[in-house]
């Protein structure tokens, strides 16, 4: 299952690979019209034929360049560019799926939680304020989810950035102890991740 955080990585990894891949197709281009005076006939189209079907949302073709020169490596580089959107798209439409079946869940049980109140099963009001919080507790769950949704716009559209820090394990253990610190976090929709390096226990990494 693809979490929020993984789906960030995931997406951040892609994004910085095809970043790499245009800078090396901008170079390509340039020291080929350099060396050549003008960009030729299959290069032209090479470069049309990807950028229409950018400009249609489709993932482009790859192209069958085979030849060991620039026009070999212009090839390879669309051809290396066209994976990576790959992999995002599946990525995407992978993280929607899930969170999809997710919604599901609270769905569900909110609908059984609240027929089960019109047939009367609560009997006091104590039962009924359990139920109730049930009832809140997984109309949480589905805000959370999507508002994962709208962040995983917003990253697309470039509205929001992620930034990822290093913390010493000593301060996040400080932080632990305090329940506000996890409180505010929770309220904020913060993914908190702690694993080791592998250069020991002293050290760890916070992600939200």
């Amino acid at each position: 299952m693809i979490t929020r955080s993984l789906f960030f990585r995931q997406l951040l990894s892609h994004v910085a690979i095809i970043l790499f891949m245009a800078l090396t197709l901008s170079g390509s281009v340039m020291y080929y019209a350099y060396q050549h005076g003008k960009l030729d006939a299959h290069i032209k189209k090479i470069a049309v034929f990807f950028a229409e079907e950018l400009k249609a949302g489709h993932i482009p073709s790859r192209t069958q360049a085979t030849a060991k020169d620039e026009i070999g490596t212009l090839g390879k580089t669309f051809n290396a560019m066209a994976d990576a959107l790959f992999h995002i798209q599946q990525v995407r439409r992978n993280f929607i799926s899930n969170i999809s079946h997710e919604l599901k869940t609270p769905l569900s049980c909110i609908k059984a939680t609240t027929e089960a109140l019109i047939d009367g099963i609560a009997v006091n009001d104590q039962e009924r304020a359990h139920y109730l919080e049930r009832i809140l507790a997984e109309t949480d769950r589905m805000s959370r989810l999507v508002h994962d949704i709208i962040d995983m716009e917003q990253l697309e559209s470039g509205k929001m950035f992620i930034k990822q820090e290093r913390l010493d394990a000593d301060t996040i253990e400080v932080l632990l102890k305090k329940k506000i610190f996890l409180f505010c976090c929770e309220s904020r929709r913060i993914s908190v991740t702690f694993w080791v390096t592998p250069t020991g226990l002293h050290r760890s990494w916070i992600i939200c």
